[in-house]
């Protein structure tokens, strides 16, 4: 009877073994992130449908999407649904499925440095006044040379944002709009020093070149701590196209192990 009333006790401890194994193994696992370039309006190639496969695909615990916290409620959930945003319209349907989380994941106060800096309006005015330069030769050669590669740049921007969802998450893709970026942040401002008839516009050109790298910085810090909160969790990283490069460039630390690993949404 001894014997057998042993044999119940180790096999129980094994299988408790077994269990705390497995929980060792699970809370070992490493956190992945998972950043997927999109469109915010649904395109001929890259519709609702498509992301809400592609979530589907990944399966993600944490969905971070391109918010600020301050456009979400503090339960997490969108203050206003936009019909044409292709991103909220996958999210909440794939949300509605499988119960994933959603944080926001942009630089805080983003709606309010738009309206305190008359953002968009100055934007139009000074490309108005470029392409006024333009329209009358006004651009010495050098500036012309800038402007003639930012304009192929930006056609080839527009081409990819038309395309598919795995074109628009390719490295190519990626390393055109790191090119555009660059001349956009870096080429404008030359163009302007090199022109005196822009000169009223330096101010404004410097400043969203700053604010740009600002923003990208604040995402990249988001991720990271929301990777280290949901740590050994499946993290989905939506954001526009013209973001990814650089976030998904940033999100490794050559210094030290970040803590989590970066993967591409086809590898699922």
């Amino acid at each position: 009877m001894l014997q057998r009333f042993s044999h119940i006790i180790l096999a129980v401890l094994s299988i408790v073994s077994i269990f705390s194994s497995v929980e060792r193994s699970a809370s070992q696992a490493p956190t992945e992130i998972v950043v997927v370039g999109t469109v915010h309006s649904a395109t001929e190639k890259y519709s609702v449908q498509d992301l809400v496969r592609i979530l589907q695909r990944i399966k993600p615990d944490v969905i971070l999407f391109e918010y600020p916290a301050d456009m979400m409620t503090p339960e997490f959930e969108f203050k206003s649904v936009l019909k044409n945003s292709l991103e909220q319209q996958a999210v909440i349907e794939y949300v509605k499925r499988s119960g994933a989380k959603i944080r926001p994941s942009d630089i805080d106060g983003r709606k309010a440095f738009y309206e305190r800096t008359n953002y968009f309006a100055l934007q139009r005015q000074y490309n108005q006044e470029l392409s006024a330069q333009i329209d009358k030769k006004g651009l010495g050669a050098e500036a012309r040379k800038i402007f003639d590669s930012l304009d192929a740049a930006d056609a080839g921007r527009d081409a990819i944002g038309q395309s598919d969802p795995l074109t628009i998450n390719s490295f190519q893709a990626d390393a055109a709009i790191n090119a555009k970026q660059w001349l956009m942040n870096r080429g404008i401002p030359e163009i302007v020093r090199l022109t005196p008839g822009l000169k009223s516009g330096e101010a404004f050109w410097n400043a969203s070149r700053a604010y740009w790298i600002r923003r990208n910085n604040e995402m990249v810090r988001n991720i990271k701590r929301l990777a280290a909160e949901f740590a050994g969790k499946r993290l989905v990283v939506l954001c526009g196209f013209e973001h990814r490069y650089y976030l998904r460039s940033h999100l490794y630390d050559w210094d030290e192990q970040p803590g989590y690993v970066v993967k591409e949404y086809w590898e699922y």
